[in-house]
């Protein structure tokens, strides 16, 4: 299945990607290797709902 992601740089542009499940030490690894600032995107968000227990 791939996602749907919104392109930052253009409102009408549709970026497809796969899902890849990875731990911390490899996900960290790929990112550090990424060379260009428009490689890395970062979104911080609020949730709408509550995940105290």
């Amino acid at each position: 299945k791939k996602d749907y992601l919104p392109d930052s740089n253009s409102p009408n542009a549709k970026i497809f990607v796969e899902k890849a499940e990875m731990d911390s030490n490899n996900f960290f690894l790929r990112w550090r290797n990424l060379e260009k600032p428009s490689q890395e995107c970062q979104k911080i968000f609020s949730s709408k709902i509550s995940h105290d227990t």
